[in-house]
């Protein structure tokens, strides 16, 4: 697994076929930036030690800089949220905003991309059918 963020998302897999034969349904929301007090002033940003610029201060700067410009509207979301709610089939994920949408595509077709290239290896680790 990719991060703690992965190790969750797989947990969240067995959770809804574990959780069906008692009639509960499970739906993982993945939200994309919305337009909320999140990265503003509710927020402490530190760019920490200069040694981690490249990636603590790189991430504390677009959060600044992205704050009131995200695409999401928090009302929006809660509208959708509660259409879900409703669903009779709900999805396992449903990604919220044109971000979240565009950034787990990538993810999504660059892992797969990934997988066709170390294929042959990913499939000789098989028993030898005779």
């Amino acid at each position: 697994m990719d991060s703690p963020f992965e190790a969750k998302r797989v947990c969240g897999q067995v959770t809804p076929s574990e959780a069906a034969p008692l009639g509960i349904k499970v739906a993982i929301v993945e939200p994309g930036g919305f337009r909320t007090d999140f990265a503003g002033s509710s927020t402490e940003l530190s760019e920490g030690h200069p040694e981690y610029d490249s990636t603590v201060g790189a991430t504390a700067r677009f959060q600044r800089n992205y704050n009131g410009r995200q695409p999401g509207d928090p009302k929006k979301a809660a509208q959708a949220i509660v259409k879900l709610t409703q669903e009779r089939n709900p999805p396992l994920r449903l990604l919220l905003g044109s971000d979240a949408y565009a950034a787990a595509e990538k993810n999504d077709l660059a892992r797969l991309e990934e997988a066709r290239i170390w294929k042959k290896l990913s499939l000789s680790t098989d028993f030898e059918t005779k």
